[in-house]
Order: C-alpha cells, then structure tokens, then sequence
C-alpha cells in the first residue's frame, strides 16, 4: 500500500472503489457530431506559410469522400507554431469553404487560457 493510499482512508477500512461514470455527449452536440470526423493537418508551401489553395483542397476531398465534420486545428493542425492571427484566419477559412455542409469543430486547446479564448470570441464575432 502506497503513502497516498494509507493517508486518504481510515486504518482498517477497505479502499474505495473508483467509479468513472460513461461520458455522454449532451444530446444536440451527439445529434450534430455522429459519424465519421476528420481532425485535418494545416498545410505549408515552400515559405513556410499557410497554403490555404491546399486547405481548400483537403477540405474539399473530406467532403466529396463522406465524411460528417472535420476539426480544424486540432492535435494535428500545427497549433503550436501557428500564431493567433493564423489561426483565427484558419478557423475562417474553414468555415468559409465548408460553406455549411458539414459540421465544423474548431480546436481552441492550448497553455494560454486567455490568449485561445480571445481567438475564439474573436472568430465568433467575425
């Protein structure tokens, strides 16, 4: 029995049993979110810039091929060396070239709370 375990429970008492419940979706988000989702890269040209003839075709190719939603700057869309600028261009881009046929999840996650949350409500009021 480890320290932690000996300290957060009454000597002779058996350990607590963890229970984890199931996630579950809130119900209109599992309406909206259900079938196949693509997480898609952030492509680059030759300047290290965002190709966004590219995006525009990866987007385009997700489309034609079936799928229900994609996340756009997810764990693959290079958030870490994108800059707020890029990556609220990004979002509206996407968004724009989606043109709302299929759901669109926007990846906000990163270390600096305020800083993603102003790229969000700064694409929400774009």
């Amino acid at each position: 029995m480890g320290r932690n375990q000996r300290l957060n429970r009454k000597q002779g008492s058996p350990p607590k049993k963890l229970i984890i419940p199931p996630f579950k979706l809130p119900p209109l988000l599992k309406k909206s979110l259900s079938g196949t989702g693509v997480a898609i890269v952030t492509p680059f040209n030759s300047q290290h810039q965002i190709d966004f003839k590219a995006l525009a075709n990866i987007i385009e190719f997700l489309i034609q091929g079936g799928v229900q939603y994609i996340v756009s700057l997810g764990t693959t869309g290079e958030t870490p060396v994108l800059d707020a600028a890029e990556q609220k261009d990004i979002l509206q881009f996407t968004y724009q070239q989606v043109a709302g046929r299929i759901h669109v999840v926007a990846g906000i996650g990163g270390n600096n709370t305020r800083a993603k949350a102003a790229i969000r409500v700064s694409c929400v009021e774009s």
